[in-house]
């Protein structure tokens, strides 16, 4: 799942610190080790720490839930058929079965955004929150990153990749490739965006007319 989806699971629990950890583990990878682990030792930390860290649990469990759940599975195997039907060249891009992975994950923030247009503001105010905690460097030390580092992509993160930018292909297309970029390799190119219109137009009908994942997630880790 992607950054809003990650806080609309864990909504309820109504816990800024809660909800800036449980989309930490995206964030950390950028500047720590380990980033999908959860440290089993919590003695001598502050309730702070513990907080985001239970955030940090949630995300890593709602992950095993959603990447194995049988909607997920059934959605990418459809959106790959989709795209080879229509002879779509990104059916055979280099990254296969991870850009439609990625693609639907991104996909589901935008439609998230769209039904609720004032989550990300409690994305961005929790991340926020966090940055300025003490609980961030505990944080921060326990997956080896620096905290200046994870400030500065929570910064990028608020300032450069806002999700209302998810309603354009071009949005679309730019998370995809901070999300793919890989030394040496062309992600997409500007002349290809086009390409991803009717993979985006296939995802966000599903989502109109299928199950709520969220709730479906939601349920799935028992935060109900």
């Amino acid at each position: 799942m992607n950054f809003l989806s990650h806080v609309a699971v864990v909504e309820p629990v109504q816990d800024r610190l809660v909800i800036a950890g449980a989309v930490l583990p995206d964030l950390l990878r950028h500047v720590g080790s380990g980033h999908h682990r959860t440290p089993d030792i919590e003695v001598g930390l502050s309730e702070g720490a513990r907080r985001v860290l239970r955030g940090i649990r949630y995300h890593v469990e709602a992950d095993a839930f959603f990447h194995y759940c049988p909607w997920f599975g059934q959605t990418l195997k459809e959106l790959q058929q989709h795209m080879a039907d229509e002879g779509n060249p990104l059916a055979r891009h280099w990254s296969r079965w991870l850009l439609p992975h990625v693609l639907i994950e991104i996909v589901i923030d935008a439609h998230i955004a769209d039904i609720r247009p004032d989550l990300p503001k409690v994305l961005y105010d929790c991340l926020q929150e966090f940055a300025r905690h003490d609980g961030c460097a505990e944080v921060c030390r326990l997956y080896g990153a620096d905290p200046e580092g994870l400030r500065e992509i929570i910064g990028i993160l608020i300032g450069n990749r806002r999700v209302e930018t998810y309603d354009t292909t071009e949005g679309v297309a730019d998370a995809l490739r901070h999300v793919l970029a890989k030394e040496g390799m062309e992600v997409l190119s500007a002349e290809d965006e086009s390409l991803l219109d009717s993979p985006i137009a296939w995802i966000r009908e599903r989502l109109r007319d299928g199950e709520d994942i969220v709730l479906t997630v939601r349920e799935g880790i028992e935060l109900t």
